[in-house]
């Protein structure tokens, strides 16, 4: 993005008068950038995908948080100020803070504060006319869909090597395993595959959530960035997503990751939440290692150099096929435990 772009795409968005702006943070889905003016201090953000998924991106971030902030979050969450769909960006207020490096108790119980906060708004007038959240799984058959079609989608690449080849290899045989324990499960539990979570037991949700997007604000609250999939989905792939998430994760930390299963469940717990829970967890770790090994899809290499992320194509491949394997393990690990062969 050269600066002339983005000092003038800032001049029509900000309110008052530009003063000055610098890059914050660049990620493999957008950049952003801090700009003064002599009316405050707002986040720029630049949304690298093109067309309808750009688009959709914008919609859900700039829509949800404007939900979010006219029901009481505003402070913890950005307000959003203007957007330019041509350009790809929106101006949101600045949340003063820090990132947080990693899970502690007290951030675990922030997130929890969170979702109980969010839960609580589904009941409102306007909530209904959220979409659902992007890639939300409201049946057991929509989530291993999604898992079969990462992997026959990564099975295509032209990136493939011998190691990478070997962890799609034992993804799939954990995937049949893991389908075979789910399906047993849910039959114990008379619960049907095929059926779609009630109203009643869905939620809204970040689902990009957990300490990665999180910031510690100069008054100590915990404040939340990045709602770019924001919408209705089943509590399950929340809580699921939160703990299988690899930036700062809580699969690393038993008794913080049973300190967030025990706060979600009295969050949203009903009998079929934690029955449902318990037998798609193995599935959402592979939906994980899935999306870890994004970066080996040629386009999603080209949207990390859009986005300007630094670092070689050699070194992002072995750092995604690590923690991908990591995560495979782990969920190997879970499927023995119950006694399924994998």
């Amino acid at each position: 993005m050269a600066e002339l772009d983005v000092a003038a795409i800032a001049e029509r968005l900000v309110p008052g008068t530009l003063q000055g702006w610098s890059p914050v943070r660049v990620t493999g889905n957008n950049r952003v950038f801090r700009i003064a003016s002599d009316t405050g201090t707002f986040a720029l953000k630049f949304y690298p995908s093109v067309g309808r998924d750009r688009d959709e991106r914008i919609e859900r971030e700039f829509g949800g948080l404007g939900f979010l902030t006219a029901n009481g979050m505003s402070g913890t969450v950005p307000t959003p100020v203007a957007r330019d769909d041509a350009a790809g960006a929106a101006l949101y207020s600045w949340l003063d803070g820090e990132p947080l490096a990693r899970f502690d108790g007290v951030i675990v119980d922030a997130l929890l504060a969170f979702l109980h906060d969010l839960h609580a708004l589904r009941g409102m007038p306007n909530a209904q006319a959220i979409p659902d959240a992007r890639e939300a799984t409201r049946t057991l058959a929509e989530l291993l869909g999604q898992v079969e079609a990462r992997l026959a989608r990564l099975r295509m690449s032209p990136c493939l090597f011998d190691r990478a080849q070997a962890c799609l290899d034992t993804a799939e045989h954990a995937l049949a395993a893991a389908r075979r324990a789910a399906e047993a499960a849910y039959e114990a539990a008379k619960l049907d595959p095929a059926a779609v979570i009630p109203t009643t037991q869905a939620t809204l949700s970040p689902s990009d959530f957990g300490v990665h997007n999180a910031v510690r604000l100069r008054d100590g609250r915990i404040g939340f960035v990045d709602f770019e999939y924001f919408g209705w989905d089943d509590p399950v792939k929340l809580t699921a997503d939160t703990l299988w998430h690899p930036a700062g994760s809580l699969a690393n930390d038993s008794l913080l990751a049973e300190r967030f299963r025990r706060g979600a469940a009295s969050v949203y717990g009903d009998a079929a939440y934690h029955a449902r829970l318990a037998a798609q967890l193995p599935i959402f770790g592979l939906r994980w290692c899935c999306i870890c090994l994004n970066e080996f899809l040629p386009d999603r290499l080209e949207q990390r150099r859009r986005a300007g992320e630094l670092g070689g194509e050699s070194e992002i491949l072995e750092r995604q096929l690590v923690k991908a394997e990591g995560i495979l393990a782990r969920v190997r690990e879970m499927l023995a435990s119950t006694m399924v062969d994998v």
